[in-house]
């Protein structure tokens, strides 16, 4: 079945996403769960813009894990 196995892209951005610290797991979970820098950092405490750099961070971390090249 098409949707039951991952392609090899999808099974490197578990990976990545699996070797994550806790804490960037925590932040891109929380990310993806609402969609909402302000949410996100309002849970966390602190500014969006923080959120924001983080989750660029960590974006530009999992391009690098799977090769992708980002803006």
């Amino acid at each position: 079945d098409l949707f039951c196995e991952d392609d090899e892209q999808m099974v490197m951005i578990k990976q990545a996403v699996a070797s994550l610290s806790p804490a960037d797991r925590i932040i891109f979970i929380l990310y993806a769960e609402t969609g909402s820098l302000r949410e996100v950092g309002k849970m966390l405490g602190v500014s969006h813009t923080t959120v924001f750099k983080e989750i660029k961070r960590i974006k530009r971390y999992i391009y690098d894990y799977i090769g992708i090249v980002s803006d």
